[in-house]
């Protein structure tokens, strides 16, 4: 394990569209679960159409994969669910991801912002930064949760 450095970050890095790696402060999680039954939600939009029950709470599943335009070609049982922690206490949501790489420290001095038109054809809305060790690793797209709270707060079903 890496020697922790005073500011560094200590991220889930996980796997998402294609080869994009994306990371979530550790912090920002109450749990990662295991994929497994879900129910749909009628009239919901296709990115957030389904719930689970985890011990008693509801929690909206945001399949952020489809959201970012990938298709559902993860085998179930390789899948993960990011149980996030929202400053709004009633809203419960999951992030729907295709498996967890990584849980690694990363150094803040690695942090770039995400050039506009430069990002794989990425939507940036929901980004804190990229993170950028050295030419031969991986960028790791910087996930906010208060950026997603925003968003699914701001989302209306039509009925």
């Amino acid at each position: 394990m890496k020697k922790l450095l005073m500011g560094d970050e200590l991220l889930v890095v996980f796997a998402l569209v294609g080869d994009t790696i994306f990371g979530l402060d550790i912090q920002s999680i109450v749990s990662i679960i295991e994929y497994g039954e879900t129910r749909k939600v009628p009239l919901a939009p296709k990115h957030m159409n389904s719930i689970i029950n985890y011990h008693g709470q509801i929690i909206t599943l945001f399949d952020i994969k489809f959201y970012f335009g990938g298709k559902n070609s993860t085998a179930p049982e390789e899948k993960k669910i990011i149980y996030l922690k929202m400053k709004d206490k009633k809203l419960q949501i999951g992030l729907i991801i295709d498996k967890i790489t990584d849980i690694d420290y990363v150094s803040p001095s690695c942090i770039k912002t995400i050039p506009k038109g430069q990002n794989s054809g990425i939507k940036t809305n929901f980004f804190k930064g990229l993170f950028v060790i050295d030419e031969d690793s991986p960028e790791i797209y910087w996930l906010s949760t208060n950026k997603i709270e925003e968003f699914v707060n701001g989302i209306e079903i039509n009925i």
